[in-house]
């Protein structure tokens, strides 16, 4: 009778001690996990649309505005309400850079901090149709005042979801083959609505070598390109310099920021004059094809340059002409 009591407490020895292995296997485990944390692959960020409001159409244009999640969005509008091009989302600071129909290119500067989360930003070349009677009545008062619509490029209008807390950077490029005596004095200017005006962008910054000009806007509005002649030669810009002939755009040296009635004397270091011109109406600007009054091209070497006008200013610089 003992023997079988034997063999069954042999069995129940057996169950326990395996029970026991599986206890401290699985309490292993369990401390392994807190050690080391979670191993599970990582989703990246989840960018996709949350929400959408319902369209709104106005004059035929549908107006889409959306929330995204971790950056800012830009999307470029022809000006027939189409969307051209579209920027995934960007995390800032980033740059956006965007081709316009007509070609010239419009970049985007978004610093971080600068939207109060995300954001998008929609651009429509020549404003949506409500403004453009606005437009059209701003480049009347305009032109009555010397200033004009620069070349073709036309005027762009920037919305956002989110009005920035601080300043944004913007470039607008015009094309090349610009007429260079209409590049004085080109700066943005953003519409007075109310006043159907045309305000200058006081930050704006010409860059002639990339045909660009740049300012900053801590709001976002109706922009375009204006030039007209300067009131004084404090802002003149020569350039190509080092003035190459036979390989500098248009093969001529391009004097801008003038006044009109001026008189353009270029000279040899020792005083000589190679070339003089008086002009009547500059548009803001000049040039010099590198010959002198003979036309015939002038020597490699240093010249000087003198610009004065009718109210007695002057500028005056160098020129380094190479052949």
């Amino acid at each position: 009778m003992k023997a079988p009591e034997h063999r069954q407490t042999g069995v129940s020895t057996s169950l326990s001690r395996g029970s026991w292995r599986l206890v401290a296997l699985t309490a292993l485990c369990v401390f392994t996990f807190f050690l080391l944390g979670d191993v599970s692959p990582k989703r990246a960020p989840d960018t996709r649309f949350l929400e959408a409001a319902p369209a709104v159409r106005s004059s035929g244009i549908a107006l889409t505005v959306a929330v995204v999640t971790g950056g800012v969005t830009v999307r470029l509008y022809d000006e027939f309400g189409s969307l051209r091009e579209k920027t995934p989302v960007l995390t800032p600071p980033a740059m956006a850079t965007l081709r316009t129909p007509d070609g010239s290119l419009i970049e985007l500067n978004v610093p971080s901090g600068v939207f109060s989360g995300s954001a998008i930003i929609d651009i429509y070349m020549k404003g949506r149709p409500p403004v453009r009677p606005l437009i059209d009545e701003a480049d009347k008062r305009a032109a009555e005042k010397s200033a004009i619509p620069f070349g073709e490029t036309d005027p762009v209008e920037f919305t956002s979801t989110t009005e920035p807390k601080g300043a944004v950077s913007i470039s607008l490029s015009y094309p090349p083959g610009s007429n260079p005596a209409l590049l004085n004095n080109l700066r943005a200017y953003y519409l007075l609505k109310d006043k159907a005006t045309w305000m200058p962008v006081l930050s704006s910054r010409l860059d002639p070598e990339e045909r660009t000009v740049t300012f900053e806007v801590s709001r976002f509005e109706i922009i375009r390109l204006m030039a007209g002649s300067s009131h004084d030669l404090g802002g003149v810009i020569v350039y190509p310099n080092p003035f190459r002939p036979r390989v500098a755009k248009d093969n001529v040296l391009k004097f801008i920021g003038l006044t009109d009635n001026v008189d353009l004397k270029i000279y040899t270091l020792s005083g000589d004059v190679v070339w003089s011109k008086h002009i009547r109406l500059t548009g803001g600007g000049a040039t010099w094809d590198g010959r002198n009054l003979e036309d015939r091209e002038v020597s490699s070497g240093l010249y000087v340059y003198q610009i004065t006008n009718t109210d007695g200013e002057k500028a005056t610089g160098r020129i380094s002409v190479i052949w």
